[in-house]
């Protein structure tokens, strides 16, 4: 058995999909499939089911799963004990994030990973927080910031770094939005709203309306919260973000709705495929992140 192979066996059990598991391993969907067929050969059990319904895995392939990470993470750990007293990791990494998250969480982390790895090669991608945990699912990046979900990702390691308040806030500068909170009492159902795509930050939103027992007049749904912040402080409405990305890009734009209950904080932090935490340069950088 190759480990090239266990590597694309594991992309195709985690996206049961041969387009994606062919682009994490950065090969063709024909190159994936033939991997799988050596595989099973190998051990003379099929592995995945095919059909119209797409591709899952048989109880064979569960049982292979658990071997194929193990394998690997041994093979990590060999690496990394062999290369211990080299001076350093010399391999690649790929990290994602937004832009407040690499300013904010990445840099002090990728800063003590560099002093203590000078060698490794280190690749930064940036984008929109809802598509973390996608990007590292798929293998498009190696470790990702990401916010803690409500429940945990099955073959995915989350690593806490920080956490950050989480607020409504509306536009600063006189305008509609400013005029119809200025009412009393407030008709909240009436109060336009800048929405999150779903996930812990649109939980947050709904909670905070739910208090106010109104459903909120979603007139925008924007993802990526530095946008969603931009378009609160143009005076679209209000809208929840986190205190972190408010500070860091357009604070002097919204301000804090004072009514309405507080909103639980947002843990932030690194998550990466479960099966790569022993992969020396994914330990190292969940080691930086802690000091």
């Amino acid at each position: 058995m190759h480990l090239d192979d266990l590597r694309l066996f594991l992309d195709l059990a985690d996206s049961l999909h041969f387009g994606r598991a062919a682009a994490a391993g950065h090969r063709t969907p024909s190159a994936v499939s033939r991997a799988v067929a050596r595989l099973e050969r190998a051990v003379g059990r099929r592995l995945f089911e095919r059909g119209r319904g797409g591709v899952r895995l048989t109880p064979a392939g569960e049982t292979f799963r658990r071997f194929a990470a193990d394998t690997l993470g041994n093979y990590a750990d060999l690496r990394s004990g062999l290369g211990g007293s080299g001076g350093g990791l010399t391999g690649t990494l790929t990290v994602y994030g937004t832009t407040t998250a690499a300013v904010a969480v990445l840099a002090p982390v990728l800063r003590r990973f560099r002093d203590r790895h000078p060698a490794a090669a280190l690749t930064l991608q940036t984008g929109d927080v809802e598509g973390a945990w996608d990007r590292v699912r798929s293998g498009a990046a190696d470790v990702a910031v990401a916010i803690r979900p409500a429940r945990p990702v099955a073959g995915l390691h989350f690593t806490p770094v920080t956490s950050t308040a989480v607020r409504m806030y509306a536009p600063a500068d006189p305008g509609p939005v400013r005029t119809a909170l200025a009412r009393r009492p407030v008709k909240w159902a009436e109060v336009p709203v800048v929405a999150p795509p779903p996930g812990p930050l649109r939980d947050r939103l709904d909670r905070w309306f739910r208090n106010k027992k109104v459903n909120p007049k979603v007139i925008a749904t924007v993802a990526g919260s530095e946008a969603l912040v931009g378009m609160i402080g143009l005076g679209f409405g209000i809208g929840v973000a986190a205190e972190l990305v408010v500070s860091g890009t357009a604070g002097r734009l919204v301000e804090p709705v004072a009514s309405g209950p507080p909103l639980p904080p947002l843990t932030i932090g690194l998550c990466c495929r479960a099966e790569r935490v022993r992969v020396p340069e994914v330990r190292a950088l969940l080691e930086a992140s802690s000091g």
